[in-house]
């Protein structure tokens, strides 16, 4: 019996899913979009980088890399706060990419009882902060880091905020809505699971 390329193809793919869905992967990305609904172009700091070139409803996108095993720091209550180093990191505000050297991340529950999950990230360089926050009326989260987001459950609030130092408003130099946002495995570690599956099919073949 002749077995079709294709068919053999296929057949390799639904093995890699397989493993894919039964692998722990330890290391994610929460990456996602918005716009700049609200640029305060007169704040102290607007006019230095990040913020140079910036115009309202521009696009901002970002990315936070981390290490599900990592233990929390803290716990308040029903929040747990978790500090990461700022690898792979980064806001992308208009036409100008800022690295994060370090981020926290805080996931639980509010006072109010919503489910919270925020990441704010630190560019020390330049002496600005920032993050990203979900609030959900419906769901209560476990403290553990997030593997998964279902931006449709966090009907309260989903927002980004970048401020400079040189800011001393109550209100940031930038915020605005997050769009879309998900919770992938980092390219890494879905590479190290194919790679592993290619290697175990040669010794099968040897």
């Amino acid at each position: 019996m002749i077995i079709s390329k294709n068919k053999f193809l296929a057949a390799g793919f639904v093995a890699v899913g397989s493993m894919l869905s039964t692998a722990h992967a330890d290391t994610f990305q929460l990456i996602g979009e918005g716009f700049a609904q609200d640029f305060g172009s007169s704040f102290a700091g607007s006019d230095s980088f990040p913020f140079t070139g910036l115009e309202q409803n521009d696009p901002v996108s970002f990315q936070f890399e981390y290490d599900d095993q990592t233990a929390a720091h803290t716990i308040e209550g029903n929040r747990a706060r978790y500090t990461f180093t700022g690898t792979d990191s980064f806001f992308v505000i208009g036409d100008n990419t800022m690295s994060v050297d370090t981020f926290e991340l805080i996931v639980g529950t509010t006072n109010s009882g919503f489910g919270l999950i925020s990441m704010s990230g630190r560019n020390e360089t330049h002496g600005i902060t920032a993050g990203i926050q979900f609030e959900s009326t419906q769901i209560m989260l476990p403290m553990d880091v997030p593997t998964s987001l279902d931006t449709s459950m966090f009907n309260s609030l989903r927002m980004f905020s970048v401020n400079s130092d040189q800011n001393q408003l109550l209100l940031p130099n930038l915020f605005g809505p997050i769009q879309s946002a998900s919770i992938v495995p980092a390219p890494g570690t879905i590479s190290m699971v194919i790679g592993a599956s290619v290697v175990g099919m040669r010794r099968r073949r040897g």
